[in-house]
C-alpha cells in the first residue's frame, strides 16, 4: 500500500536523523510561542501548529522508543510515569483499552484549543461553548472509563508515556551493543539491575554495599505498578471523581450564568478544593510495602501538579477582571520602559488576550 511504503520511509528517515528530531521540534514549537499577535490570525495558526507538532511528537515517540528496544545500548530509562502506562497497557481490566484512551485524552488535550478558537473564528462564541461542552464531555468519559479500567486508581497527567529516548544517542547506539543494565519481566512488569551493570558500579570504585543500599533506597523503581499505585479509598475515590467532574459543571455553569458570573467561578473553586481535600486526608484501603499509609512518588507528584492548577483562578473571569488584569496592566505598562524586562511584558501582552477570552488557556482540565 503507496500509505504503508511512506510511513517505513518515514521512520526510517527520521531514525537516521533521530540526533536531530529534538532541537528540531523545540525550534518549531518556540516558535509558536512567539507567533500570537505577529499577523492577523497568528493566535489561530499557532495554535493549530503547536497542536499538530504535539501529535507528530507523539508519532516519533513511538517510532523511536520501538527502535530503542530493539537496541539493548539505547534501552529507555523509563520513569515511573512511563512505567505505570505501560503496565496497564497490558494489564488493566480490559488490555488495550487504557491504551486507547490515554490517547485519545492526550490528542484532546493537543487539540482543544485549537478547536476552540477555530470554531469561534468560524461560526461564534455559541458554536464555540458547544464544542467547549462536548471536549469536556468526551474528556470526562475517558477519565471515567481510565479509573475503572485501572481497579479505581488515580488518574496522572499526562495521561500517556512521554518521551524517554534520547534520539542523540539513538543511531550511535546502533552500532554498538553493550549488555542491558536491566531487564523487565513481560508478566510482572518488574524491572530486576542486571548482574553487568552490578559489576560495573563496583568497577566505578563504588562500594558493593553502597551500590546495593542506593538500589534499595528506591523501592518503587523495583514493584509493579500496580503495587506502587493502588486503588483509592472511598473518600478518595469521590475526591477523584470530582476532580474529573469540575470541568464539565464549570462549562455548563458557564452556559447559564455566562462567564463573568461569579457563581461558575465560585462552583468550581469549592468543588476543586473538596477534590482536594478528600484526597489529600483518605488514606489507601491497602498498606504499602515498606510505606504504610504513605503516598506513591507519582500520587505526590500528581497531587503537587494539581495544587497549581488552583493559579487558574487567578486569570479566570470574573476575579480576574475584578483583581488580576488592573495589575498586570500597570506591570506592562510600567515595564515598557525597562530592558529585559519589557521583553517578558510583551510576550505577557501578547497573550493577555488569549487567556480572557479562551477557556482552554486557563481551564486546568
Amino acid at each position: 500500500m503507496p500509505f504503508a511504503k511512506l510511513a517505513q520511509a518515514y521512520e526510517r528517515f527520521l531514525l537516521n536523523n533521530a540526533s536531530q528530531i529534538s532541537s528540531i521540534e523545540s525550534t518549531v514549537r518556540s516558535l509558536t510561542y512567539v507567533l500570537p499577535g505577529r499577523f492577523s490570525d497568528a493566535d489561530v495558526a499557532s495554535e493549530g501548529l503547536y497542536a499538530l507538532l504535539n501529535v507528530l511528537g507523539l508519532y516519533h515517540d513511538h517510532i523511536l522508543t520501538k527502535a530503542a528496544r530493539q537496541t539493548s545500548s539505547a534501552k529507555p530509562d523509563t520513569s515511573l510515569l512511563n512505567r505505570y502506562h505501560r503496565y496497564f497497557f497490558r494489564h488493566s481490566a480490559q488490555p488495550g483499552l487504557y491504551q486507547r484512551l490515554g490517547l485519545a485524552l492526550t490528542l484532546l488535550q493537543f487539540a482543544e484549543s485549537f478547536i476552540e478558537m477555530a470554531i469561534q473564528k468560524k461560526w461564534g462564541t455559541r458554536a464555540k461553548w458547544q464544542a467547549v461542552t462536548a471536549i469536556e464531555l468526551a474528556k470526562l468519559l475517558c477519565r471515567l472509563a481510565l479509573i475503572r479500567n485501572t481497579q479505581n486508581r488515580m488518574l496522572f497527567q499526562p495521561s500517556y508515556p512521554e518521551r524517554d529516548v534520547d534520539p542523540e544517542v539513538l543511531r550511535a547506539s546502533t552500532n554498538t551493543e553493550t549488555p542491558p543494565s536491566a531487564w523487565q519481566g513481560k508478566h510482572t512488569g518488574k524491572q530486576y539491575p542486571s548482574v553487568a551493570s552490578l559489576a560495573q558500579g563496583v568497577r566505578e570504585g563504588q562500594p558493593l554495599a553502597q551500590y546495593i543500599s542506593a538500589r534499595s533506597s528506591q523501592p518503587e523503581q523495583y514493584l509493579k505498578p500496580s503495587e506502587v499505585v493502588l486503588p483509592l479509598s472511598r473518600s478518595a475515590l469521590l475526591g477523584e471523581y470530582l476532580f474529573a467532574l469540575r470541568p464539565v459543571l464549570y462549562v455548563l455553569a458557564i452556559r447559564k450564568w455566562g462567564h463573568k458570573a461569579w457563581l461558575p467561578w465560585l462552583l468550581s473553586l469549592a468543588i476543586e478544593s473538596l477534590s482536594r481535600l478528600l484526597q489529600t486526608t483518605a488514606c489507601a484501603d491497602v498498606t504499602r510495602q515498606g510505606h504504610s499509609g504513605s503516598r506513591s512518588q507519582l500520587e505526590r507528584a500528581e497531587l503537587g501538579r494539581r495544587l497549581w492548577l488552583f493559579l487558574n483562578y487567578l486569570l479566570r473571569s470574573p476575579f480576574y477582571d475584578r483583581f488580576t488584569k488592573p495589575r498586570l496592566d500597570r506591570f506592562i505598562k510600567s515595564a515598557q520602559q525597562k530592558p529585559i524586562i519589557s521583553l517578558f511584558a510583551g510576550l505577557l501582552s501578547d497573550y493577555q488576550p488569549l487567556w480572557e477570552s479562551v477557556y482552554f488557556y486557563t481551564s486546568g482540565s
